[in-house]
């Protein structure tokens, strides 16, 4: 499709970037061929075993804003579980890569767009990066693992104040709570710090670095697992709720007016 999202996959020495690209003057965004896209990608990134992978988005502008309104129109109490478990398990294969990997956040991180990032092991953003996960105001609950990985990194009562109210923090703020890990002047200086972080990591010894995210990965399995089940069960009760269904209504009213 002409309007779609795809996933491409570079490798540069030895790190490999997963980069999502939008069609022309549009923010990257996802649906289900765009999840199956990037989880194949993945499937190549563990056979050919970088030492390093970036996710990012080919435009600076966004980074990812989450499901695309094609998607949006699907979803009802019956759809939304096979929909969470599917990004559930794409995100899940991200975040076990056996390498380090880093979300580049320039422009918008938002929704879904934000629980990609934070499947990655670290998030590097500069000052235009605007983060949040605004799911309370169409009536939803992250469905892709955020309500566990938002407050692994910034705590339980940050995380509920940001959700609360749909916040969406700019880089400094990010930076200030622990949501991103490093920020930068200007998508240059980023793509500098990047490399510069990617060349320290290609020195130590990559068994150990697959060891000690195994390590960690092992410890969370069964709160991923519960996690997954959580999100699906709760999403499926939000769709059936009438005020969420007249949100997300005017919503997708509104985009389609401002297409």
């Amino acid at each position: 499709m002409a309007d779609a999202t795809t996933i491409q996959l570079r490798r540069d020495g030895d790190t490999a970037e997963v980069s999502l690209v939008p069609p022309t003057g549009k923010p990257p965004t996802l649906d289900g061929s765009v999840l199956d896209a990037l989880d194949e990608a993945l499937g190549d990134v563990e056979r050919t075993t970088p030492r390093l992978v970036v996710v990012r988005s080919a435009v600076d502008r966004y980074f990812c804003v989450g499901a695309n309104i094609d998607a949006l129109r699907t979803l009802d109490a019956e759809t939304i579980g096979p929909w969470v478990r599917k990004g559930h398990d794409v995100f899940r294969r991200l975040e076990r890569l056996p390498v380090p990997t880093i979300a580049r956040v320039c422009g918008h991180a938002v929704g879904g767009g934000l629980e990609l990032a934070l499947s990655c092991d670290l998030i590097f953003c500069d000052t235009s990066a605007r983060l949040g996960l605004t799911e309370a105001s169409l009536g939803f609950v992250p469905g892709w693992g955020g309500t566990r990985r938002l407050p692994d990194r910034v705590g339980a009562a940050t995380a509920k104040r940001l959700f609360f109210v749909a916040d969406v923090l700019d880089g400094q703020a990010a930076k200030d709570v622990g949501l991103v890990d490093a920020l930068h002047e200007s998508p240059t200086s980023l793509d500098a710090a990047i490399a510069g972080y990617a060349r320290r990591v290609c020195e130590m010894n990559a068994a150990s670095l697959a060891t000690m995210k195994a390590i960690l990965n092992d410890a969370s399995e069964a709160a991923h697992e519960a996690n997954r089940k959580a999100e699906a069960h709760h999403s499926a009760a939000c769709a059936r709720d009438p005020d969420a269904a007249a949100r997300l209504s005017a919503f997708l009213a509104k985009r389609s007016r401002n297409k």
